[in-house]
């Protein structure tokens, strides 16, 4: 071999090297560039609606940004050293047609939860009730939403971790309207004034006991007659999503009403301007 020759091959070498030396940083650059607007857009444009739900999604176009800069790298290099690459890629749509065939559940847990994110049927914190394929009803609260699993913290305390493929029907507590209330018709044995006061402390404080929040319950006049009063009280239904806690809330009130004498088999109320001790 020659020196000119080698010196030709040398010089080849040192160009293909600085041509995927240059390749490599515009994708970098490039691939930088993209994560900082996706990060700038979604700290703009959504994080006020999607606080949770902005970091799901930028992790995910990050992640497809990558991949796509990694192909994007390996591609260029390889048409710089002038390797046919034809081969590889048939090679690779082969292989990638067979994992997708053979983790079906994964692809579909996949495409399901894209769905779920893009409609934005639920959200982290939401209180949900989800069906699944295996008829198993699910009541909680979500606590994490990825592309395959939705975790949803259960009325227990555990953590389900349901894959998304496997859900069939979601009802979201925390987008409904107010539509959890309770009617209760006492007595008239004192003021309606003082009688709702009344109500509605032993509401708030029946509410406290099961972990409810109580901004937001109201007590309305229903209706009223000669002798007695009907009172309507209103709950989120949110705070109340699941049957058992309507119905323990419930219980509470109607014990609390029995201890004032508004309802039989409590103690009896005092009649107004009856006097607790005798006058000797």
């Amino acid at each position: 071999m020659s020196l000119d020759s080698h010196a030709v091959d040398v010089n080849l070498v040192v160009t293909r090297l600085w041509q995927s030396a240059i390749a490599v940083a515009v994708c970098l650059i490039l691939w930088r560039l993209f994560v900082a607007l996706v990060d700038r857009l979604f700290a703009r444009k959504f994080a006020t609606r999607f606080i949770p739900r902005a970091a799901t999604f930028g992790s995910l176009i990050k992640s497809v940004v990558a991949g796509v800069t990694l192909v994007a790298i390996v591609l260029a290099c390889l048409s710089i050293w002038g390797i046919d690459v034809s081969p590889a890629i048939w090679s690779a749509g082969f292989i990638t047609a067979g994992l997708a065939f053979g983790a079906q559940s994964v692809v579909r847990d996949v495409l399901t939860g894209l769905l779920f994110l893009f409609d934005d049927i639920y959200e982290i914190g939401d209180t949900v009730e989800i069906v699944t394929i295996v008829n198993g009803i699910i009541t909680g609260t979500v606590e994490s939403l990825g592309l395959r699993l939705t975790v949803v913290l259960d009325d227990k305390g555990r953590r389900v971790a349901i894959p998304n493929g496997n859900i069939v029907t979601v009802a979201n507590a925390s987008r409904l309207a107010r539509s959890s209330w309770i009617s209760l018709t006492l007595p008239l044995r004192r003021s309606i004034g003082d009688m709702s006061k009344q109500l509605a402390d032993i509401a708030r404080s029946a509410a406290s006991a099961e972990n409810v929040p109580i901004d937001g319950i109201e007590v309305y006049l229903s209706d009223f007659g000669s002798d007695s009063v009907t009172f309507r009280i209103d709950i989120p239904t949110a705070s109340v999503a699941t049957a058992a806690t309507r119905a323990r809330i419930r219980e509470r009130i109607a014990i609390a009403a029995q201890d004032r004498g508004w309802l039989p088999g409590g103690a009896p109320e005092p009649a107004r301007g009856e006097s607790d001790t005798d006058s000797t």
